[in-house]
């Protein structure tokens, strides 16, 4: 599976105002430290299994939800309006068909009809269901 994630530097500033106001006040409230701004994002936003950005950060901190890049999108931009200089990195995980099934919360059957319909031919998620 491809998850977008992002890394964090505390190398420069990011102006107010290249940010939408949601953006700069939730930074605010959560003093612009990076564990809470990882916390909140890890606690806050519910995760849709898809490929790709669909909503982009404001979009995602409106919802409450979106894919793991939305949600690396939405943690960048708090970052970023925290003063840090953040970026994409992508990288390839390898899960067994049970622990996939855990974290979304789908019985194997779903999954097996499911997975196809939503990530397509992405390169999100490669399933074998089955024996691991």
């Amino acid at each position: 599976m491809w998850l977008a994630t992002c890394l964090a530097g505390h190398t420069r500033a990011v102006s107010a105002q290249d940010q939408p106001p949601e953006i700069v006040e939730l930074a605010r409230a959560l003093k612009h430290d990076p564990d809470l701004i990882y916390e909140y994002v890890l606690n806050n936003i519910e995760t849709l299994p898809q490929f790709g950005s669909l909503k982009g950060p404001l979009g995602t901190l409106l919802d409450g939800k979106g894919t793991s890049h939305d949600q690396a999108e939405l943690m960048i931009a708090l970052l970023r309006q925290s003063g840090f200089e953040a970026y994409f990195v992508y990288g390839r995980i390898k899960i067994k068909a049970d622990e996939l099934t855990n974290w979304l919360g789908w019985t194997t059957a779903t999954a097996a009809s499911t997975a196809r319909w939503v990530l397509g031919d992405s390169p999100a998620l490669s399933i074998r269901l089955g024996q691991p």
